[in-house]
């Protein structure tokens, strides 16, 4: 597909200025390019290269944008800001997981704390390291607020006639042993909390070297030692080279 959209490479994870470049991630992808007539002419290869396998463009989802203004592309937002770009989870993404919250901590109503806190971890620990690898730390700390508030509910419903003070005394304290912070929510009688989305450390994409294929047994340190390295993040990767290319053909 590389071949076919022009994409060429001066060095491993270095393509050509003048070049486009393509992600892929399973069936989705984006191709980088430095003028619209560059993508247009991109997007008549891929069409011929995509027909020839049977295959053809999702023409709902297909769109040619400028970097500056910005695309969703699996969960993430990508916005060019001048001559930075940006990474972060998308509106959408956030809106989605916001409700999936409220439908979660709705539903615990009526059980315990230690049922509430079995339920939500494994939904944060996934989300959370599926975007550290982005520029989430304000989305990590807008979802803690946004979550206290709904565990803040959550303990007033399951005592509507106790004090705000006894309800905080109860559920809320200094849980994690290592963080100064004591608004964790948390089981007074096991000792276990809900961990929060911002206590997960940002850590960035590392890029795959260039020709490397895990088909390949003489490649097979190279991949066991990036999966040692990486088995803490996960998400689509991306190009290093994004932030200086203009429009963009999404599909």
């Amino acid at each position: 597909m590389e071949t076919a959209a022009g994409v060429r490479y001066t060095a491993p994870n270095q393509t050509h200025r003048d070049a486009p470049v393509l992600i892929r991630y399973a069936d989705d992808f984006v191709v980088l390019g430095t003028s619209r007539e560059q993508i247009d002419q991109v997007r008549d290869c891929l069409t011929d290269w995509l027909h020839s396998r049977g295959l053809s463009f999702n023409l709902d989802k297909t769109r040619v944008v400028q970097l500056a203004d910005g695309f969703d592309f699996l969960g993430f937002h990508v916005r060019r800001y001048g001559t930075k770009l940006l990474i972060k989870p998308s509106a959408a993404a956030l809106r989605r997981y916001r409700q999936r919250l409220r439908r979660e901590v709705h539903a615990l109503r009526g059980l315990n704390a230690a049922q509430v806190i079995q339920r939500l971890n494994p939904l944060i620990r996934g989300w959370t390291r599926y975007y550290q690898s982005g520029v989430s730390s304000a989305a990590f700390a807008s979802l803690d607020r946004y979550l206290w508030q709904l565990l803040y509910k959550w303990a007033n419903y399951s005592h509507p006639h106790k004090p705000k003070r006894w309800i905080v005394a109860r559920y809320f304290g200094s849980f994690h042993p290592n963080r100064h912070d004591s608004w964790v929510f948390g089981d007074t009688a096991t000792g276990r909390f809900v961990v929060k989305h911002a206590w997960t450390p940002i850590r960035r994409h590392i890029l795959v070297r260039g020709g490397a294929s895990p088909d390949n047994p003489a490649q097979a340190p190279y991949w066991a030692t990036r999966q040692r390295r990486t088995s803490h993040s996960a998400g689509p990767a991306r190009s290093s080279k994004a932030s200086k290319r203009v429009p963009e053909l999404r599909t």
